[in-house]
């Protein structure tokens, strides 16, 4: 059975969830470029701004497909 059509609401939703997930990870790879070791620090710091940059762009094609939808 194929779900319904996709509200509104719920593309809203989905963006404040990965827009506040990019802040919070741009938050973590600041700290973990802080305060850990140098070289474990850097490479943790990285991975979290590539997750960033991901929830990031998601977040921009999220709406889109809302802009899309209205």
């Amino acid at each position: 059975m194929a779900p319904g059509p996709v509200s509104v609401r719920m593309y809203l939703a989905l963006r404040t969830v990965l827009v506040s997930n990019t802040v919070l990870l741009l938050a973590v790879a600041a700290m973990l470029a802080r305060f850990m070791e140098w070289p474990a620090g850097l490479v943790g710091a990285g991975g979290a701004c590539v997750l960033a940059g991901t929830s990031l762009g998601a977040a921009r094609w999220t709406d889109r497909l809302y802009h899309r939808q209205r």
